[in-house]
């Protein structure tokens, strides 16, 4: 840091002095005689230690301690603050440091200056001190951070910027360090989470940190880049280094061509599928063609281009070449249409290469083929010769074989369907498939002929009968229509295939075999036992007769056997048992199928004969019986052998009596082995006790056996399931706990088959092999992987040991480090209109922190329409939407991790596109709902029946929404429209073949929106074939017209009405209906034994319809055929007419007209005069609708005597007067009106309100044209006038005008309307109050009746009374009237005489003052006065605002206007207030400001300094008025061409500056006793010698004495030319808050040049402040100061934009605040003017 000038003389001055006391002392001994030298220098650096040596001063003597020879002392009149810091240690003459040292930053510090004083103690005689200035430098060092400034850094790139192209320049850090400690680069490093952003942003220049484009950009790749940025220090070891992202946003560009939809992703490429459509030959089609899979579309795949480019369509290529001759493309659309109707014949398919290409300049294109298929027209589908067909087939037969007609014949079952579009005799083409045949069978086709043959295995026992479909099929038509399913029944026959099957009984031993045991004294002729057998197949083949074919022993007679219903009972024929002896009986089933083919089943029956008794039991060799088994034998090992021995030598059965519970076990019942049934598991059960039986059946013993189960290794270890399997642990934590597993091993306890260990292979977890403990061995990153899977493996310790193996799930814990985002950050979806949608989008953020816990809100767009679930992002609607009214909405979603506590981490954004989509909300609707035609019976093929269908869609017609379609449904044999888009019906062919004389067909219209939305509507069109040939005679009605006036309304549905007969031959068949006039349905007719009889078909209300005239025809239905072959029609009808006349009930209330009725009545108006009439309406008939009025006060709380005044009519409602009229009584009488029809009581009220009219409110209208005009459109013209006066109007006569002075002279062909209003609160209006109304409207009131009248209101006046007689004046009125012109005449001239005084001043001027000079109210004489007269402006100023229709030019100093100056057309004169009511229109056309008031009316005058020789004899003097009418502005036309220079500049009185009175002064300063002193400024003669002389342009030499217009502006003088001065604003603030500066219009002038100061020739113009129009718009606080409570300009740059704020602060340049002195603002609710005054050189 340099020293100041004055402390380094002053230092200097030191060593000079210590240089000579260094001389002077060195006769003292040498005592403080410094060895360093006369000044001390010591560098340290700012690290240093506080409270260790800085120095150890090198000064001769001793200082200090008991003997001291020198003293030393620290002094800081060099530095402050070097006692602060450094403290010295007298004794050790040592300087020490005792507060720590900052060197960097505002407050740091260089160095330190201190003095040490020495004085020598060694001689008292002679004192003098020695000062040694000491210097200590303080080092840097590198303690400090570069600090970025301006983060976060952001910005917008193209995506077709080019590479090396500057991206970002604005990085900036700051190191408060010094040198290269302090000195900053900049790197590109890799970012972790955006690890490509350096490859694709560097920096090449580190030290200026800018970073460029490595590569090439792709939007559509990448949207956002997040470059990491480090700033470094230079420092040489260990540099600071700062890091901060540059967040690059990458904007679309136009660098991809347009893609046609849809189109599918095959290797990444987007590949488009051809559009194909489909055409029926030979038909106009006016609708663009659609295509499939979707229209023909192509979108610009730049999607997000800020000017996107449009898209144009167009075929370029195409085959067959005429191709073009058929269709057009839309250019802009991509629609397809068909210019001329396609003949199959020529033309089956066209493909046409469709291109659509950008308008850019690029051109950038892309194509897609398109396949129109030309269709044949097919309109008839197949049809079955039979409604259905049946057949039979044996079961079992062999595939192919066909299906017969009879269970007994031959004949094959034939199928057969025909096509009524194909004719006679030519083949249909068709093919047929089975439906529901469950591949059993299949059709095969001869000719047109299909056969019905087996395709599969038949079975009668499992299906009897197959019922399946046919359908026939086109097979040569683009349609390929098909048939309606017709039901195929095969029956299946039986077949001998099964035999019969012996059935199991107690007896069974296995299959066919049984055994039964009998004694051996079983008597003859007893059963032995039954045996029943069953045959699956059906009739004979299914009976089933027994016999004994074989008995073992040759004792063949020994057995017989009986049978019946497939029943057989073994018999015992003989009584020749033996004891213990066996015999095998073999019985043979035989069913009774044909004798070839008889099917039979063998059983085998074995008796065993029992002696009588035995004597001695089994005896078993052992018990217990002990066996071992290991657990792994296969099934039926045996396991163990018991025997037993019985001593009578019978025969041993063995047995299983208990111990058994899972029949694991099986014993041979003869041998006694016992073998395992089932695989034993020993971990199930280890051991069995079972208890064995032997038995010889005539007695049992039983004995134990022990079967131990032997163990191998045949179990894995099992992990216990209940010990957890998920565990959570810290990321950063090496050889951390994280769990502990646990498995076991079921085999046998304590061997090394059941003992258990534990793997884990994992290079970042480990386990204890023996406790299963996890832990980590490493250090776990959560951002790296945030969740583990861990295989631990449990295995046994045999010699092969088993295993097995469960996952674990570590979780690793996290740190709240990470913010919410959104992936992706741009949604769109479409919302169909109209409908309201719940949860239809979730906009999803994802934050990489588990702790985080995020919320959501719609931080920009409608959350009058949508709304988000804060929790899960859902986003909802609050309104249905509505397509028109907007298409697209954009809503900006931010998601707030609210745990986050790094703001710049606790939120990420998503903008959210909402496309709202059309729908078809508007059906079309038929203009008729019953059309009618007729056709005659010869008509030709294609002969137009109807062409006057009709039917309008309020959907948009250019959108398929709108476009309608017709069709009959269904289809007519003889009917059909010709173009589906123009609903005519013609001919479909010949009618000769139609059996009715009438046809109704209904004809449907439908637009052509998708299937699922398409909406319609119906009509029904009724078609007469006329001409045809007369048949028999008709049937005729006993009366052609029948009455019904019994019918009462309201009766229930199906009430009978009346039998109708027609008469015919006895044979005919006399059918009815109704033709017409049944309205809604309201009837049905039955015809019953040929009468017709008709009921109600709907309660009928009298009121709704009254009467039904029904039309019913009767007609003989004849069936038979007549020679032409055609079914003969009905034969011609006859028709009678019915004429239902309903009867009345009571059932409907009586209703008033109005709810309320306001009248009034003459307040001279007779007793008895009519007054009003009140209305009712009755919907029953006459007898029921007799109504009863009666009237009462309208409040009961009322006085009864208003009632009294009137009466009512009972059966007229007319109300009259009772009474003459009372002013004392009221002028208004409010009435209740009740009407009662006198059959059932109903009733109703209404409310009266008359009031008494007076003649103060009458009014006349006139109109020129005749009253039969006015009467005529009476209820219009009473409209009309309650439309305009918005009251209630009552005309009380119209008649012919009358006028003259008694209102005597009639002319007729005009009109006088006399009326009276009655307001809203039911009061009268006022003659006055109507007619300022209708003058105010006066131009609307005869629009209106121009509107349906041939005239116009001439006149609105008061009714008056006619002059009756001749009126002479009397001598003292005379005298009275000239006293008042007399009066009259003197207040003129009082008035005069103190405007005057009020209006001139005279002030003397330096050069004197000539005629014709102008001069401003403005005295400055005496300091006074101009205070007097400021505080009389801003009072008059208060009280009203200038306003202008008269300016005349004035000389106040001849008291007279200037008459040869000529001013624009009109020319008004200064306005007096009091007839503010067309003024205050005239310029306020929305009304008065609120602060005019007409007792405040007064005179304004505006004057101004002019030379007026300047204005010569015709040359203008203009006035400009302001658009707003708020300020006038007059100024000058100056002509620069005739400006001359001169030499010498002089200069203006302090008067010179003129002055605009009149601005609307702040309220706030009306009641301040110094608010004039504070408007006030100081006298201009202290400043005069700043002030220019403003040119005065004239042929003749200006007097420099006088000043100019107002509003001239000066200019400065720029090098001997005179340059207009831009930069002084003329402001005016408008009531609407409008600013103009400058105004167009304003005229400039060049000064003179002697006139020009020379202290101002340097200033340059700064160019005119723009127009303003922002009222919000406020300045920063520090461009403005307070002084004295007003607003004045503080130096703000120029070149940033001028502007005006709402409160009226003008922006200046400093050039402009030392020329402009003071800018006062004085405003009022919004309308302020600038006053500049006391301003000098260039400025107003």
């Amino acid at each position: 840091m340099k020293m100041p000038g004055l402390q380094f003389i002053t230092t200097w001055l030191i060593v000079l002095y210590s240089s000579v006391h260094l001389v002077l002392s060195q006769g003292f001994n040498g005592d403080c005689v410094s060895q360093d030298g006369a000044e001390i220098f010591q560098d340290i650096y700012e690290d240093f230690e506080v409270g260790e040596t800085i120095r150890i001063l090198n000064i001769q003597g001793t200082a200090g301690g008991s003997n001291p020879s020198i003293s030393l002392q620290l002094d800081n009149s060099l530095d402050a603050k070097c006692t602060e810091y450094i403290s010295l240690d007298e004794e050790r003459k040592a300087l020490n440091l005792t507060k720590a040292l900052e060197r960097d930053g505002p407050d740091g510090m260089s160095s330190l200056t201190c003095v040490v004083i020495c004085t020598p103690l060694s001689n008292p005689l002679i004192s003098f001190s020695i000062e040694y200035p000491v210097t200590i430098t303080i080092g840097d060092i590198n303690d400090n951070w570069p600090q970025f400034v301006g983060v976060p850094y952001q910005v917008e790139i193209s995506e077709l910027t080019l590479v090396t192209s500057t991206v970002f320049d604005r990085l900036e850090a700051t190191d408060a360090d010094e040198g290269r400690n302090g000195s900053v680069s900049y790197f590109v490093v890799d970012n972790p989470q955006d690890p490509e952003a350096s490859q694709y942003f560097i920096n090449n220049l580190p030290a200026l940190g800018v970073i460029t484009l490595n590569k090439t950009l792709d939007y559509e790749t990448k949207k956002e880049w997040h470059v990491l940025i480090e700033a470094r220090d230079r420092a040489l070891n260990n540099p600071k280094i700062n890091s901060t992202i540059l967040t690059v946003f990458v904007v679309d560009g136009d660098d991809l061509g347009p893609q046609f939809l849809p189109c599918v992703e095959v290797n990444n490429v987007c590949t488009i599928n051809t559009y194909t459509t489909h055409l029926p030959e030979k038909q106009a089609r006016t609708e663009p063609l659609e295509f499939s899979p979707a229209p023909v579309y192509a979108v610009d795949q730049d999607k997000d281009v800020r000017d996107p480019s449009t898209i144009t369509y167009s075929f370029i290529h195409g085959e067959p070449p005429e191709y073009t001759d058929y269709f057009n493309i839309d250019a802009n659309g991509g629609n397809i249409t068909l210019k001329t109707p396609v003949d199959r014949a020529q033309y089956q398919v066209f493909t046409i290469v469709v291109k659509a290409e950008e308008t850019s300049n690029a051109a950038r294109y892309a194509t897609a083929n398109v396949e129109i298929y030309i269709d044949d027209v097919n309109d008839n589908k197949p049809n079955f010769t039979q409604s259905s067909y049946s057949g039979y087939v044996h079961e079992n037969a062999a595939l192919g074989t066909t299906v017969v007609t009879l269970a007994t014949g031959t004949t094959p079952l034939q199928i057969e369907a025909v096509d009524p579009d194909v004719d006679q005799g030519v083949s249909p083409q068709l093919d047929y498939r089975f439906i529901g045949a469950d591949d059993r069978f299949s059709p095969k086709k001869s000719g047109d002929i299909v056969y019905v043959v087996v395709d599969g295995d038949l079975d009668r026992e499992t299906n009897s009968s197959y019922s399946f479909s046919v359908i026939a099929m086109e097979t040569t038509t683009n349609e390929t229509l098909e048939s309606d399913p017709v039901a195929v029944m095969v029956t299946i026959l039986d077949v001998n295939d099964n035999p019969p099957v012996f059935a199991p009984n107690s007896f069974s031993t296995d299959v066919n075999k049984y055994r039964v045991k009998i004694k051996e004294n079983r008597p003859a002729g007893s059963s032995i036992m039954t045996l029943s057998a069953s045959d699956a197949d059906q009739g004979d083949n299914a009976v089933v007769d027994f016999s004994i074919s074989y008995v073992s022993n040759d004792d063949s007679g020994l057995f017989g056997i009986e049978s019946e219903n497939n029943t057989a009972t073994l018999k015992l024929v003989k009584a020749e048992l033996v004891a213990r002896e066996e015999y095998t009986v073999t019985v043979k089933a035989e069913d009774r199928g044909p004798e070839t083919n008889r099917k039979s089943t063998l059983a085998f029956v074995t008796v065993e004969v029992q002696p009588l008794e035995s004597s001695r039991a089994p005896q078993f060799s052992e018990n217990p019986f002990i066996a071992f088994v290991s657990e792994s034998v296969p099934p039926q090992t045996v396991v163990k052998t018991i025997t037993a021995s019985d001593g009578d030598g019978d025969t041993i059965y063995y047995g299983i009596g208990a111990g058994d519970t899972n029949n694991e076990f099986f014993i041979n019942v003869l041998t006694g082995e016992i073998s395992i049934v089932n695989e034993l598991d020993r971990e199930t059960q280890a051991e069995y006790n079972l208890t064995v039986t032997a038995t010889d059946l005539n007695q049992t013993v039983s004995a134990q056996l022990l079967i131990t189960v032997l163990d191998i290794n045949d179990n894995n270890p099992v992990f216990n399931s209940s010990w957890p399997t998920t565990f959570q642990v810290y990321e950063n934590a090496q050889f951390a706990y994280v769990g502990e597993v646990q498995a076991y091993d079921i085999d046998e306890p304590n061997t090394p088959r059941s003992k258990v260990e534990y793997l884990l292979t994992s290079d970042k977890f480990a386990i204890d092999s023996t406790v299963g403990m996890i832990y980590t061995t490493v250090k776990l990153d959560r951002e790296e992987q945030n969740l583990y899977e861990l295989i631990v493996t449990a295995q046994d310790k045999a010699s092969s040991p088993r295993s097995s193996t469960a996952t674990f799930t570590v979780i690793v814990l996290d740190r709240n480090d990470h913010g919410p985002v959104f992936d992706p950050s741009f949604y769109e979806y479409t919302i169909t209109e109209n409908v309201m949608e719940k949860d239809f989008l979730t906009v999803e953020a994802t934050d990489n922190d588990v702790v985080a816990m995020l919320e959501y809100e719609i931080t920009t767009g409608d959350t009058n329409l949508f709304s988000i679930n804060n929790q899960t992002g859902s986003l909802s609607l609050l309104a249905t939407l509505d397509y028109e009214l907007l298409q697209t909405y954009i809503l900006t979603v931010t998601a707030t991790d609210i745990h986050q506590t790094n703001t710049s981490l606790a939120s990420g954004v998503a903008m959210v596109t909402i496309h709202v989509l059309d729908v078809n909300d508007n059906p079309p609707v038929f203009t008729q709902d019953v059309y009618r035609g007729t056709v005659k019976e010869n008509a030709d093929l294609g002969t137009t029946v109807i062409s006057s269908i009709l039917a309008t869609d309020g959907d948009l017609p250019e959108t398929l929404n709108g476009q309608v379609m017709y069709q009959i449904e269904p289809q007519n044999d003889f009917f059909t429209i010709s173009d589906p888009q123009s609903g005519v019906i013609v001919t479909k062919t010949s009618l000769k073949r139609a059996s009715e004389d009438e046809y109704q067909l209904t004809v449907k219209a439908y637009d052509r929106a998708s299937v699922s939305e398409r909406l319609s509507d119906t009509a029904t069109v009724v078609i007469e074939i006329t001409d045809r040939e007369i048949l028999e005679e008709k049937p005729v009605f006993e009366k052609s017209v029948y009455s019904v006036s019994t019918l009462v309304e309201e009766q229930p549905i199906d009430t009978f009405v009346i039998t109708l007969r027609a008469n015919g031959r006895p044979w005919d068949l006399i059918t009815y209906r109704i033709l017409s006039g049944n309205h809604n349905e309201s009837f049905r007719i039955e015809s019953v034994d040929n009468l017709a009889q008709i009921y109600t078909n709907r309660v009928l209300d009298r009121e709704e319809v009254s009467s039904f005239i029904l039309t019913v025809e009767a007609a003989v239905y004849n069936n038979t055929n007549s020679t032409s072959g055609r079914k003969r029609r009905a034969e011609e009808p006859n028709i009678a007419e019915v004429i239902i006349e309903l009867e009345d009930i009571n059932d409907n209330p009586p209703q008033f007209t109005k709810s309320k009725y306001v009248s009034g009545v003459a307040d001279d108006a007779s007793p008895f005069t009519e007054v009003l009439q009140v209305m009712v309406t009755d919907a029953d008939d006459i007898d029921n609708s007799n109504v009863n009025f009666t009237m009462e006060p309208f409040n009961s709380t009322a006085d009864l005597s208003e009632a009294s005044f009137f009466q009512i009519d009972a059966n007229t409602g007319m109300i009259k007067t009772t009474d003459v009229f009372d002013k004392s009584k009221g002028s208004k009488y409010q009435l209740t009106v009740h009407a009662k029809d006198t059959p059932g009581g109903f009733s109703a009220k209404a409310q009266v309100v008359i009031s008494v009219i007076y003649n103060e409110n009458r009014v006349i209208l006139v109109a020129d044209i005749p009253p039969t005009l006015i009467d005529e459109n009476a209820n219009k013209v009473v409209a009309m006038l309650e439309l305009i006066l918005n009251a209630t109007v009552v005309l009380e006569n119209v008649g012919p005008r009358k006028y003259g002075q008694d209102l005597n002279t009639v002319d007729p062909s005009q009109t006088d309307i006399s009326f009276y209003a009655v307001d809203e609160n039911d009061d009268p209006l006022t003659t006055d109050e109507i007619m300022r109304i209708l003058e105010m409207k006066s131009e609307e009131l005869n629009e209106l009746f121009q509107s349906f009248l041939p005239g116009e209101i001439i006149e609105v006046r008061p009714p008056e009374t006619a002059i009756t007689k001749d009126y002479r004046m009397q001598t003292t009125e005379a005298a009275l009237i000239a006293l008042g012109c007399i009066l009259f005449l003197l207040s003129c001239i009082a008035i005069i005489v103190i405007c005057y005084s009020w209006k001139k001043v005279v002030v003397d001027f330096p050069g004197g003052v000539s005629n014709g000079d102008l001069f401003m109210l403005r005295n400055d004489v005496t300091q006074s006065y101009e205070r007097k007269r400021e505080a009389e402006r801003q009072r008059n100023a208060r009280l009203y605002l200038p306003m202008y229709t008269n300016i005349t030019a004035y000389d106040t100093n001849n008291a007279s206007d200037i008459s040869h100056i000529r001013m624009p057309e009109p020319v008004p004169n200064p306005v007096f207030l009091d007839d503010q009511a067309i003024q205050v229109d005239d310029i306020y056309p929305n009304g008065e400001p609120h602060f005019l008031k007409a007792y405040e009316a007064q005179e304004f005058t505006m004057d101004f300094f002019a030379d007026a020789s300047e204005v010569g004899e015709g040359e203008d003097f203009t006035i400009q008025v302001d658009p707003e009418n708020s300020m006038v502005l007059p100024y000058r036309e100056h002509r620069l061409e005739s400006i001359t220079e001169q030499s010498e500049p002089s200069h203006a009185s302090s008067d010179r500056l003129a002055s605009i009175s009149g601005g609307i002064v702040n309220p706030a300063m009306e009641d301040s006793d110094d608010s004039d002193d504070d408007i006030k400024k100081p006298p201009l003669e202290e400043h005069d010698d700043a002030i220019e002389q403003p040119h005065v342009k004239s042929d003749e030499a200006a007097s420099p004495s006088r000043d100019t217009t107002a509003l001239e502006v000066v200019t400065s003088q720029q090098n001997g030319k005179m340059t207009p001065n831009h930069n002084i604003p003329i402001v005016v603030i408008t009531p609407n808050g409008r600013v103009h500066v400058n105004p167009a219009d304003m005229h400039l002038r060049e000064p003179d040049p002697s006139l020009v100061s020379s202290n101002h020739t340097n200033h340059k113009p700064k160019g005119n402040i723009r127009s303003f129009e922002q009222r919000e718009q406020e300045l920063p606080p520090d461009e403005l100061q307070k002084i004295g409570g007003k607003q004045y300009i503080l130096n703000p740059s120029w070149n940033k934009g001028h502007t005006l704020s709402a409160q009226g602060v003008t922006i200046l340049d400093e050039t402009e605040q030392d020329d402009l002195r003071e800018a006062i603002m004085l405003k009022n609710s919004g309308l302020g003017l600038w006053m500049l005054e006391d301003v000098q050189s260039t400025a107003l």
